[in-house]
């Protein structure tokens, strides 16, 4: 009884807030038309009128294993947003001075390196035989000495140092140079894995019928989020031994546990539903039940806490005692807000998700409410959206770079959710296949993508475009060595991306985010031989394409997509490595410059 008190405590001013406010906004027709408080909002850094050096270090996967050498990523980056002032030269040496461990109380490691001012990514190795494998993080600290003597104090930063995974449970990584993960491979190593996959629905859906795993594995799917309530746990224990026994990779959501009790509320009988996330016995109670499952893939906490505006330090402590019962697993949750809270809500993630849901959508009246729509009041589904397909890649590239902004780069990366779903709340119809995958590949470019079952099933074919070539997406768009450059267009209304590897092959990316026929000419930093299509839809009427040098014409249909393997035709250095000819967007294997 005590425990049930304190639990409504905990979530009845939650429920409260939750009728009145989402993302900080009023949205009731009686509800008084207060702002978000500004303080709520991301604080994007002013652009300096001098030079500024951003000089940061992280461990390069998390988390490492006993017996492993380490490798620390060293950032020295120069610009005019993030950092502090920087007198010197860019290119000229800094006496880099790398070290783990707290002095004084266990053994430390350190290097000394150098490296250049303006560097990115530089890679310092470290023997960590030393240290003890422990779930507590060792300290990790980096100083930077310029040649005139100036230091630079790198920000606090952690070095995760595991004992093997002990109750035979699989180890995932986060790789800090590409943004992705890395799972076991077979036959020893790891490898990248590129996520293509699934919500759905667990009661009333997938605890009644295990086939559905089956064809989603035989569409090349990899990855299922089974959404709460888990309240049969039997029939939760046979998806989750289905799913281990076909290698879909799990994605375990801790939003809901039901209250079994119901209670009077002005008169009012309701069940319950609490964020059992900001339950510490449920936290623990569900990762040890699920951690040494060899197809765990990482663990997903909360969902849409900025909506409701749970506790902003909700997200950080269920991510602490996760680490703390596991450790071996990245950890997870989505936001839906364009702007509300958003550092304090992704402290708690490695992997942060934004799910603008833009399509067959009012953005600017609320069919739920009967209430309009403003930046400061009202609740449409989707957060300060314009509603169109420009709202997946808009969100993508707000939150990159407030992970830039913020110094989270090495730690913090993106998963897109696409709207897969309709006919229900605000959004009056599903977007079809073809909207779908131009969905899709709107995240591919400009980051990374992951998606409600039950579904149509136009859908469910148009993700089987998507991986039939998911090798081919993981070698480019997961490859610390490959480059991102955006090729020169003049269309406003069509998205394209590149991604080249040192062997001069490429994969090139293009959608059309409108439901109307076009031709795009676009100019490539290279020239090209004929390309290898491997996605394609609705080609439009003036049809196909044609390379010309550098310069590719394509005709796309509404709503169409195209991709192709490419190579360089001819021999010379890229265009973009000589410095100053073309103003090329260039950028990471993540599509973020």
């Amino acid at each position: 009884m005590l425990v049930l008190a304190f639990l409504l405590l905990a979530i009845l001013p939650s429920l409260a807030s939750s009728t009145k406010t989402w993302c900080g906004k009023s949205y009731l027709p009686a509800s008084p038309r207060t702002p978000p408080p500004p303080a709520s909002r991301f604080p994007v850094p002013p652009i300096s009128g001098t030079p500024l050096v951003d000089f940061a270090c992280a461990q390069a996967v998390t988390p490492y294993l006993e017996g492993e050498q380490g490798v620390v990523l060293v950032d020295a980056a120069v610009g005019l947003r993030r950092g502090v002032e920087f007198s010197g030269k860019k290119g000229e040496d800094l006496a880099v001075r790398v070290v783990v461990g707290s002095p004084g109380a266990e053994a430390q490691v350190e290097a000394v390196v150098t490296v250049a001012a303006g560097a990115q990514g530089v890679e310092v190795e470290l023997n960590l035989s030393a240290l003890r494998p422990r779930a507590q993080p060792y300290t990790l600290s980096c100083t930077a000495t310029s040649p005139s003597g100036q230091t630079y104090q790198a920000p606090p930063a952690q070095l995760r140092y595991l004992p093997p995974n002990s109750g035979g449970g699989t180890t995932v990584r986060m790789d800090g140079k590409s943004g992705g993960i890395l799972v076991p491979k077979e036959g020893g190593g790891w490898e990248p894995f590129f996520p293509v996959g699934f919500y759905g629905k667990f009661t009333g859906y997938l605890d009644e019928d295990l086939s559905v795993v089956d064809d989603l594995v035989a569409k090349g799917v990899n990855i299922l989020h089974p959404v709460p309530t888990f309240d049969n746990a039997t029939a939760l224990e046979l998806l989750l031994d289905r799913m281990e026994e076909l290698g879909i990779w799990l994605m375990y959501d801790m939003r809901w546990v039901r209250l079994r009790s119901t209670f009077s509320i002005e008169r009012q009988k309701l069940i319950l539903l609490v964020q059992s996330y900001m339950d510490a016995d449920a936290v623990e109670k569900q990762v040890n039940a699920v951690k040494n499952r060899k197809n765990l893939l990482l663990w997903y906490t909360s969902d849409e806490p900025d909506g409701p505006g749970d506790p902003l330090n909700a997200t950080r402590i269920a991510y602490d005692l996760i680490n703390e019962v596991d450790g071996y697993h990245p950890i997870s949750l989505v936001l839906n807000c364009e702007d509300f809270e958003w550092t304090s809500y992704v402290g708690g993630a490695d992997i942060v998700l934004t799910d603008p849901y833009p399509l067959y959508v009012n953005t600017t009246f609320s069919s739920v409410y009967n209430t309009e729509c403003t930046a400061d009041f009202g609740c449409c589904g989707c957060d300060n959206c314009v509603g169109n397909m420009t709202d997946v890649f808009s969100r993508l590239d707000s939150f990159y770079d407030r992970i830039e902004w913020s110094g989270r780069k090495r730690n913090l990366t993106v998963w897109s959710v696409v709207q897969g779903f309709g006919s229900s709340e605000f959004w009056w119809e599903t977007p079809s296949g073809d909207e779908f995958l131009a969905m899709q590949t709107l995240a591919l470019i400009h980051g990374l993508v992951s998606w409600v079952l039950p579904t149509t099933p136009s859908i469910l074919t148009a993700t089987t475009q998507l991986t039939s070539i998911l090798p081919l997406l993981t070698s480019f768009l997961l490859s610390p060595h490959s480059t991102f450059v955006k090729p020169l267009s003049l269309s406003s209304t069509t998205e394209i991306g590149l991604w080249t590897q040192n062997d001069s092959s490429s994969l090139l990316l293009v959608a059309n985010t409108l439901n109307s026929t076009t031709v795009v000419t676009f100019l490539l930093p290279f020239a090209i031989e004929a390309p290898d299509v491997v996605l394609e839809s609705k080609e439009g009427e003036g049809g196909g394409w044609s390379v010309e040098g550098r310069s590719v014409s394509l005709g796309l249909g509404g709503f169409g997509v195209w991709g192709a393997k490419v190579r360089k035709s001819g021999a010379g250095d890229l265009e973009w490595d000589k410095a100053g000819q073309v103003p090329w967007v260039i950028g990471d294997a993540r599509g973020h410059a």
